[in-house]
């Protein structure tokens, strides 16, 4: 399996899994209701849910660039290297979110963006 579709199941992971941290071992969960129940949560409960909505947010976008990147002809390791990348930023922009370093936060997601854009222009690149 190619480096860059592994990063795409990983990223493609983020979400539910920092959803499952933002639900775990929280008091009065109701699995009924989760929304609910995550609406009125505070602090890295809370963070942890804006952070998996920002998952959802990112993965179509970088899984199109990837798709298109390998697609294209581009060359495999170049693409590995940018989705490895992406994800690694992703990672760290998770850490930094529960941490409440907004700040750092926004670094992580703007290396993400850009990461994504330039894996489009890579592939752009070896199309044409």
């Amino acid at each position: 399996m190619s480096i860059a579709i592994l990063m795409v199941l990983v990223a493609a992971l983020l979400g539910p899994v920092t959803g499952a941290l933002a639900k775990a071992g929280g008091e009065g969960f109701d699995n009924r209701a989760p929304r609910s129940w995550l609406e009125a949560q505070t602090g890295w409960r809370k963070r942890a849910e804006w952070a998996q909505r920002n998952h959802v947010e990112a993965f179509a976008p970088f899984g199109i660039a990837v798709a298109l990147a390998l697609a294209s002809g581009a060359l495999a390791r170049q693409v590995d290297f940018l989705a490895l990348g992406f994800v690694g930023a992703r990672v760290v922009y998770t850490a930094f979110y529960l941490a409440n370093l907004a700040t750092l936060r926004s670094i992580a997601w703007s290396i993400g963006v850009v990461l994504t854009v330039t894996l489009l222009v890579v592939a752009a690149r070896a199309y044409g």
